[in-house]
C-alpha cells in the first residue's frame, strides 16, 4: 500500500498527483483532504482512480494531504508549495 504525492514540492499553481497504489476497494469512495499546517481545512476532493490531481491556489507553505480511503484507511503526507 503505496500513496505518494508528486511532484514535491511545488511552486506557482503547478498541479500535484496524489499516486495511490492500493487495493480498488480502498478507493472506493475515498476522499484527500488538504489542510495547513494551522489544521484549516483548504480544499477536499474525490479521488478519481489510482491518480487524483490537485492543484493548490493557497499561498507557501506546508500542506498535509489526507487520504482517507474506504473501511478507515488514512494516510498523511506533507507536500510543501514555494
Amino acid at each position: 500500500l503505496t500513496i505518494k504525492a508528486y511532484p514535491n514540492p511545488i511552486s506557482g499553481m503547478e498541479t500535484v498527483y496524489v499516486d495511490a497504489d492500493v487495493e480498488e476497494e480502498l478507493l472506493l469512495n475515498a476522499t484527500i483532504e488538504v489542510y495547513s499546517t494551522s489544521g484549516t481545512k483548504v480544499k477536499e476532493v474525490k479521488v478519481t482512480g489510482r491518480l487524483t490531481p490537485i492543484t493548490l491556489e493557497s499561498s507557501s507553505g506546508t500542506y498535509i494531504f489526507r487520504f482517507r480511503g474506504d473501511q478507515g484507511f488514512t494516510k498523511e503526507l506533507k507536500v510543501i508549495k514555494k
